[in-house]
């Protein structure tokens, strides 16, 4: 699923809520996309709402206590290990965007196309002299813009530390 993290946040919260006395019947998200456009309601998938109510899967609370007990056991064990020998997150993890290739035209602001694939930016660009290629780096959102340990993290001190 796409919102296991959601999923699993909740289903912490949900089950300290049980241990103060208050029983969780449901849970669920309440996004509110802040970037939603009403003109591009028509696109096949877009959302037909800014506001979007998202159900989630409550877990038995014996779930949730061992996935509870198996990240403290994670924590504790590498709680005394050397920062470089600390798997790096994964990208997913790091919320990294991809790195795309927009084809722009001279004067103008917005990219006539964006890809994921540079070689496909280029062939479109060959097509008009006032085309160029535009690379924009992917980054990783969480690490750069709320990330609290990344002045300890030698993967962030490599990518972004000496910027």
């Amino acid at each position: 699923s796409s919102f296991l993290n959601w999923e699993k946040q909740l289903n912490i919260y949900a089950f300290l809520f049980g241990l103060a006395g208050f029983d969780v019947e449901k849970i669920q998200v309440i996004a509110i996309l802040r970037d939603w456009q009403k003109s591009k309601i028509h696109d096949n998938g877009y959302p037909q709402v800014q506001v979007q109510v998202i159900p989630l899967e409550l877990w038995a609370k014996t779930k949730t206590r061992d996935y509870i007990e198996e990240r403290i056991k994670l924590l504790e064990f590498y709680k005394n290990i050397q920062d470089d020998k600390i798997p790096e997150c994964d990208p997913e993890e790091r919320w990294q965007s991809k790195t795309t290739y927009a084809v722009m035209k001279k004067g103008k602001k917005r990219a006539v196309r964006v890809f994921e694939i540079e070689d496909e930016a280029k062939t479109l660009a060959e097509t008009n002299p006032a085309y160029s290629v535009k690379i924009r780096k992917g980054i990783d959102k969480k690490c750069v813009n709320y990330c609290d340990c990344n002045k300890f993290c030698n993967y962030y001190q490599e990518k972004y530390g000496n910027k």
